[in-house]
């Protein structure tokens, strides 16, 4: 059955141009008079923590290496079939995107599995006639995108803008809007990258409220709304359907300024499984949850909370006899860094933490950022040993670890090349570097699930 959802990608030529801000705003905007629903291409976690203030709804990754076309499109219509719009924010530059991939380019290729128009923003601060030149070369650079409106940001003076609009006319691609240089649009960064949603909420909602205002006075919202109602039908995707064990089962998930990157999706399909997520903060309480199965330790910033956590030593220790008994325990990144010995910061200061893991982390200035497939070498209960999968890594963490410690799993590029391995186990602990997204295969919810069922409750 075939269904219609006005939506729209937000792409760039390049990072920096200002999609991310003029995505937050369209749907802050929108989203006063319908539902919106807001996604992101790639492994990002950080923006779709802004999507889901401004949307007033869970944000979703859609990805064209770790999920298939299939699988990108199934996630994308079934949040489609209970929303009035749909923003898609796209990644890096519109063609930029995976050599291995068969529909390689990131934003481009998703926004043609999808169906959907390209709503193009460029940065024309250093531009005015070559503006012209600059959107036909990126319009016809692949006859199955489709360029359906152009944004300039950064552009002031009302000539610099008059001879933009004479350049461009040509083209026949409507121009939606000129929005001023303003630096109340720019989201606080650090050497780690923007900060979350979760650090700041209070300022990630200010900046939200004046990418809205300032998109709401400077966009034509009209032309934008038939745009995104040129967006191609979609098929309504089947609803997720796991075998049905008449039980559930309570899973402890951190979900604080340390530990906040979760696929919404992972989340979301382990709900499906049964499984009542209660939340935690790592930083704040003083133990582990009671009555629950298992522990989901995501990704974040752990390291820029090191010395709080390790002073939480009641919840350490309520965390560590639950693994010590059995426990189910799954630590992404982060997750497993609070898991380790010990954390050697930037200072020199070396905090102990956990100690479940034989191994100290050390920070970095490089980012170790990289898509993996992996196998797993040793009997666990989330990976089967014959079944491959799909990961990606980003972190600025180093780890020495115990070499009498047998790794967990097997890594190779995208080119199929060997490249390493990964991931601790310990008891029903299950660690790595990996950021896993359950959506690529039902084993891995599946699997998590019946681990929970058949392990001990932590009372």
């Amino acid at each position: 059955m075939e269904f219609q959802c006005p939506g729209f990608v937000i792409a760039a030529p390049a990072s920096g141009s200002g999609k991310s801000t003029l995505t937050v705003g369209l749907m802050a905007a929108f989203s006063r008079t319908m539902r919106v629903q807001g996604f992101k291409i790639g492994p990002d976690y950080i923006d779709p923590m802004y999507h889901t203030i401004a949307c007033g709804r869970s944000s979703v990754n859609l990805d064209n290496w770790i999920l298939t076309e299939e699988q990108n499109r199934a996630v994308y219509q079934r949040r489609a079939a209970h929303a009035d719009l749909c923003i898609v924010e796209g990644v890096m530059g519109l063609f930029d995107g995976i050599s291995s991939c068969e529909n390689c380019a990131a934003t481009a290729g998703m926004a043609n599995t999808l169906r959907l128009p390209i709503i193009f923003v460029i940065d024309g601060s250093k531009m005015a006639e070559s503006a012209a030149a600059f959107l036909h070369g990126f319009n016809t650079f692949d006859p199955n995108t489709r360029i359906a409106g152009v944004i300039f940001n950064r552009v002031s003076t009302d000539r610099h803008q008059k001879l933009i609009c004479m350049a461009v006319e040509p083209l026949g691609i409507p121009i939606l809007g000129f929005i001023p240089k303003n630096d109340k649009l720019k989201v606080p960064e650090r050497n780690l990258g923007l900060f979350t949603v979760a650090e700041d909420e209070v300022s990630a909602r200010h900046y939200i409220t004046s990418a809205r205002e300032i998109g709401e006075q400077y966009l034509d919202m009209d032309i934008i709304r038939r745009i995104a109602k040129t967006a191609g039908p979609q098929t309504a995707a089947l609803p997720i359907i796991f075998p049905q064990n008449g039980k559930s089962v309570r899973l402890a998930v951190a979900q604080d300024a340390a530990f906040c990157f979760y696929y919404a999706d992972n989340l979301d399909l382990l709900r499906a499984q049964g499984v009542e997520i209660i939340p935690f903060s790592p930083l704040k309480d003083r133990a582990l949850p009671d009555c629950i199965q298992g522990v989901y330790l995501g990704g974040g910033y752990p390291e820029l909370h090191a010395s709080k956590l390790a002073e939480n030593r009641s919840m350490i220790e309520s965390l560590r006899i639950f693994a010590i008994n059995g426990g189910i325990v799954y630590a992404e990144c982060g997750g497993m860094i609070y898991l380790m010995d010990k954390l050697r910061l930037p200072n020199s200061e070396v905090v102990k933490l956990c100690g479940l893991l034989n191994g100290t982390c050390e920070l970095q200035p490089k980012l170790t950022i990289a898509y993996h497939e992996l196998r797993a070498l040793q009997p666990n209960w989330l990976i089967p040993m014959d079944l491959k999968v799909r990961s990606h890594e980003f972190h600025y963490a180093l780890l020495k670890k115990d070499l009498a410690d047998p790794a967990l799993f097997e890594l190779r590029d995208m080119e199929n090349a060997f490249c390493g391995t990964d991931g601790f186990s310990y008891k029903n602990v299950i660690a790595s570097w990996q950021h896993l997204h359950f959506g690529q295969n039902s084993a891995l919810a599946i699997n998590f699930m019946r681990a929970m069922l058949k392990g001990r409750m932590y009372v």
